[in-house]
């Protein structure tokens, strides 16, 4: 069973342990502040983690989901996908993903998301896809 919450500072060795970027390590500390991180949880450990930052023009926004890497398509993601829509505080929430990760843009299609637009020169090599969903 998978069992989804809002990440604690007590949970942030264990999500650090498969981050290895001061930056990242950085924007995770600041989504546990602000109560923008999701955890997904098995009867053992953390499992995956899903952010989402409150700050797309003043709407939600889903800016990354990582699943451990021997949870990959055991529907951790959708499971915190679900979660970030029941307990969304707006009438809509956006997804962000780049376009060569297939995986991901198809399950947010396969879970009611809609293209919303391209972000260029985010990354050098890749264009950022925006997803929407309305809720209510």
């Amino acid at each position: 069973m998978i069992y989804v919450e809002r990440a604690t500072h007590e949970d942030l060795p264990a999500i650090w342990e498969r981050t290895d970027t001061p930056t990242l390590r950085a924007k995770l500390f600041r989504a546990v502040e602000q109560r923008a991180c999701l955890i997904a949880r098995d009867s053992h450990a953390i499992i995956g983690y899903l952010l989402r930052e409150p700050c797309f023009f003043d709407y939600p926004i889903i800016t990354l989901v990582e699943i451990h890497r021997d949870h990959d398509y055991n529907g951790v993601a959708h499971v915190l996908l679900q979660y970030a829509l029941q307990t969304n505080p707006s009438d809509r929430l956006f997804a962000t993903v780049t376009h060569h990760n297939q995986p991901h843009r198809l399950l947010l299609e396969s879970m009611g998301f809609s293209p919303s637009g391209q972000v260029h020169h985010i990354h050098p090599t890749d264009v950022h896809l925006i997803y929407v969903k309305f809720i209510k």
